[in-house]
């Protein structure tokens, strides 16, 4: 993969394929985690249980014993489907399940647009396309890495990337980018992703820099 197919691609498992052997299990659980949060509607009180644990371990707040009860009870769910025939929830609480392992999120992925497909209202593609945003959002380009300057640690920067990382405010990401200006940020790629109109999720590479997070 070139990087400007990297930029353009609508082809989330061929760049989830490109970053596999290079990236963390935290960035690739937290994926698998937003892959869920897009059918977030259709998942029953298990399957949210097991998206958030797998969230929570990512930042070390649960231990592997409590995720693998909560993976353990949408795994559950998911059999009741299959013996109930009901495709659709079988989809979604397979994928909450596979979320708890990052080596699974292809399978999350694959799970998670065979239950949105049916009912989006610009099928495949348009899904596809969102699927591999997210991927730019959390691993950000991949060919071209950004090193922090610890000069744009400043108070106010820390505490604005905190909010939005604990309170998935997102839309205070326009504030981040003033703020890191202010701290003398002169990287367009970071000031850019701040003050775009993309999908944000928990993960979010500028965010995750600034935090000190992999």
């Amino acid at each position: 993969m070139t990087e400007e197919e990297w930029a353009t691609s609508v082809s989330p498992d061929g760049m989830l394929n490109y970053l596999w052997s290079a990236t963390s299990e935290r960035k690739l659980r937290l994926y698998g985690c937003a892959a869920c949060r897009r059918i977030w509607e259709l998942m029953d009180a298990a399957s949210r249980g097991a998206v958030v644990a797998s969230e929570q371990f990512a930042d070390g707040l649960i231990s592997e014993e409590q995720l693998d009860l909560r993976s353990a009870a949408a795994e559950e769910t998911y059999e009741d489907a299959v013996i109930d025939n009901d495709d659709l929830k079988a989809h979604v609480t397979h994928a909450a399940s596979y979320s708890s392992s990052p080596s699974l999120a292809l399978h999350v992925l694959a799970e998670a647009l065979d239950a949105i497909l049916p009912a989006a209202p610009g099928g495949a593609t348009e899904e596809c396309a969102a699927q591999a945003d997210l991927l730019r959002d959390i691993f950000g380009n991949p060919f071209r890495p950004i090193a922090i300057n610890p000069a744009w640690l400043t108070s106010d920067v820390l505490a604005l990337a905190r909010g939005i990382y604990d309170e998935r405010a997102f839309d205070r990401m326009p504030i981040l980018a003033d703020a890191l200006q202010d701290a003398g940020c002169d990287n367009i790629d970071v000031l850019n992703h701040c003050r775009g109109d993309g999908l944000h999720v928990r993960g979010c590479w500028v965010v995750d820099m600034v935090l000190g997070k992999a």
